[in-house]
């Protein structure tokens, strides 16, 4: 049995796991999601409260 070894390019795997098609596709959604995934950070890291935020009464006077 012969082993067969294949280069990945890591963009291309990113695009195919993003599923766009072109390099520059993948560059814009990643520009819009990284907010998202800071936002995230943010919240796992206990940043702002949530509950706090879902309050309306807070909020609205």
């Amino acid at each position: 049995m012969s082993r067969t070894t294949t280069d990945l390019d890591d963009k291309a795997l990113e695009a195919t796991k993003l599923g766009t098609a072109k390099k520059q596709d993948t560059e814009l959604r990643n520009h819009r999601l990284r907010p998202l995934y800071e936002l995230q950070d943010l919240a796992d890291e206990g940043a702002f409260d949530a509950a706090l935020l879902l309050e309306k009464r807070n909020y609205r006077g």
